[in-house]
Formats: C-alpha cells, sequence, structure tokens
C-alpha cells in the first residue's frame, strides 16, 4: 500500500500494489486499505510511506511498515497519479485533497535479465614530466644509447557507444502487447 498523509493525520492517498510471482496490479481492496490507514493515521505516518501486507489464507497479515516512500512509487503512473507531486505540494503547504486513481492500471510482469556493464574509468593523476634520459656507456663500450623508462599504461576497452536494448527485438516497453511482424507471419 502507497500512502500519503498529512501531518494532520487526514490520509490523501492510498493505492494498493499486489504481487504474485512476477505478475504486478493494482488494488483498492479495503481488505488492505483499511488497515493501511488506521495504520498510517494511528501512528503519525506523515507524507510517502509504505505498508506492506501478505496473505494469510484469505486474510492480510501486516508484513512491513515503511516511514519512507516505496521504491515501487513510481509504478502509480500507470494508474493516473504522480504520488511524488502530490506529497511535495503538500509539505509546500497546498493540500492537494483526496487523491482517488482515475482507473487501475493493467496488470504487467516483471523480468529480468543479464545486462552488460561497461567499465567506469578512474580518475588519473596529472602525469608529471619525466626527466630526459642521460646516454649512458654500454656495458661493452661501443657506444651510448638511452634508459629505458617504465613501460606505457595500456587503456581499458572502451564501451559501445550505443547501450544495449532494455527489451528484446520486437517486443515493447513493460506491460505493452507484443509487436508483431507480418512479414514473419508467413
Amino acid at each position: 500500500m502507497d500512502l500519503l498523509t498529512g501531518p494532520d493525520d487526514r490520509v490523501r492517498l492510498a493505492v494498493g500494489r499486489t504481487k504474485n510471482g512476477r505478475r504486478r496490479g493494482f488494488t483498492l481492496d479495503e481488505r488492505w486499505l483499511e488497515p493501511a490507514r488506521t495504520l498510517a493515521t494511528r501512528f503519525g505516518l506523515h507524507f510517502l510511506s509504505n505498508v506492506q501486507f501478505r496473505m494469510h489464507g484469505d486474510r492480510p497479515v501486516l508484513m512491513d511498515v515503511n516511514t519512507r516512500p516505496a521504491g515501487g512509487l513510481h509504478q502509480l503512473s500507470l494508474c493516473g497519479v504522480n504520488a511524488p507531486w502530490a506529497a511535495v505540494r503538500l509539505a509546500l503547504g497546498e493540500d492537494p485533497g483526496e487523491i482517488v486513481p482515475p482507473f487501475l492500471g493493467q496488470d504487467y510482469a516483471v523480468v529480468s535479465g543479464p545486462r552488460p556493464l561497461c567499465p567506469v574509468p578512474l580518475p588519473q593523476p596529472e602525469p608529471q614530466p619525466q626527466p630526459q634520459p642521460q646516454p649512458q656507456p654500454h656495458a661493452d663500450g661501443l657506444g651510448t644509447g638511452p634508459v629505458t623508462g617504465p613501460a606505457p599504461a595500456v587503456s581499458a576497452p572502451q564501451c559501445p557507444a550505443e547501450p544495449s536494448p532494455l527489451v528484446a527485438p520486437g517486443a515493447g516497453p513493460v506491460g505493452a502487447a507484443p509487436r508483431t511482424d507480418p512479414a514473419a507471419r508467413a
């Protein structure tokens, strides 16, 4: 449950986000909303907070209370709600009133996969001017030559100019229907 509560202990926003394996969704089910609102008002969870429940049979059981915004708060944008902006307005003294999502976003699936990482260049110290080597006689006495210095530094491989795509070719963004190529159907 993502919550926005004012310093007057009045809840302005309460929206549930559901998880079932990789499947994610949203809810306004009072089985979750009512206890989350009660916790927020009784314990003074002001501004953005997050209350988590887990199902035990057919009943939600309290799992966690976070007095900070949840990491997935941005997902409420799929319901037409900008909770961070509402919290800023509330903090500045402009009451956004009760915020009810105009719709519940479509369920979506979370898919993770490997991503290539590029080496991060470390700052290098400024090169100091090196004294020029003085000619030295060779051990055999047949001539002179420069003294060799340290080997030159080898640079790390460069990252590709374009990062790899976040989705597989032909796939759309998270939550979108898969794209199909009419020519590929043949």
